[in-house]
């Protein structure tokens, strides 16, 4: 499909939820949460994928009840334009999006026969639909840039163990290759903070959170951080010479939204914002979360 020509702004949802509420938080660095604010959207039941690195600041890719995909943009902070339906593909899961990764924008989902897809935008059209093959998936992907490939995407199986398939610049994906961990629950986070330095976060059946990581060369054990989770973790990378973070978001055990923040690879801190969230979450940046409620996006953020 061919991109639009004009960004029509769209205006925020007037839902009861859009009361912006604010919370001062005195833990790192003083910074204050902002919303829930609604996005608007197409009505899907899973979060967007979310890039910062894509053609309009802000692109988010997400499926919609019918297995369409559907691609918004950010117009000003927090406004979108109406969505754009990307067509059927049979998605069947929520959405991990990359910019300048393989193609402009790669959209990773579970397809119909619970396999792993891929559409891509070139910069002027989209692509059909493809196959990459491999096992089934029992929860949406989770794709990288900067890892020990061009493109790393990591997800659970059908037995609830974590898998890897990855592009590495040539025509084809890898076959997936399978980690020595099981019981995992739901999508992972995977951050950078630099090349082939990447760190997965996972839920594990019994709700606790678990972390593993590279730094280029074999994969650490994983261990259990401790923290009682009731989401699937989320996360997002900063890498700039100026500032280089890694943010991890997660519903704690109360309900509130909580994230993990690392600074060039220094201890991991955590911060819990006070706002009540759903269990589905999608980090857009750093700074920056979505969050599903009754099956409609809401966005929060760091002030």
């Amino acid at each position: 499909m061919r991109a639009p020509n004009s960004h029509t702004a769209a205006s925020i949802l007037g839902l009861a939820m859009a009361t912006t509420t604010l919370f001062a938080q005195p833990a790192f660095g003083q910074r204050q949460w902002l919303g829930p604010e609604p996005v608007v959207g197409a009505g899907s039941t899973e979060p967007p994928g979310a890039t910062t690195s894509g053609p309009h600041g802000v692109d988010i890719v997400y499926s919609g009840p019918n297995g369409h995909l559907y691609w918004q943009w950010a117009t000003s902070p927090g406004v979108y334009t109406t969505p754009v339906d990307l067509n059927d593909v049979g998605a069947t899961s929520g959405v991990s999006l990359v910019a300048h990764a393989r193609n402009k924008l790669d959209a990773l989902y579970r397809g119909k026969n619970q396999r792993l897809w891929t559409s891509w935008w070139d910069g002027t059209w989209w692509s059909a639909p493809t196959d990459l093959g491999g096992v089934q998936l029992k929860s949406a992907p989770t794709a990288v840039r900067g890892g020990p490939h061009k493109l790393d995407v990591f997800y659970v199986d059908q037995l609830d163990r974590l898998r890897l398939s990855y592009w590495d610049g040539g025509p084809y994906w890898s076959a997936p290759a399978e980690f020595p961990i099981s019981k995992v629950k739901g999508p992972v986070a995977v951050v950078t903070t630099g090349p082939h330095k990447v760190d997965v976060f996972y839920r594990s059946l019994d709700n606790r959170l678990w972390h593993f990581w590279s730094d280029g060369g074999p994969w650490s054990a994983p261990q259990n951080r401790g923290t009682v989770i009731t989401s699937n973790p989320s996360g997002a990378s900063l890498l700039n010479p100026a500032r280089t973070l890694a943010a991890v978001y997660y519903r704690n055990n109360i309900g509130s939204l909580c994230v993990l923040l690392s600074s060039k690879r220094g201890a991991w801190v955590s911060e819990c914002s006070g706002i009540k969230v759903g269990e589905k979450l999608s980090a857009i940046t750093v700074d920056e979360v979505f969050v599903m409620q009754r099956n409609a996006t809401f966005r929060i953020w760091r002030k």
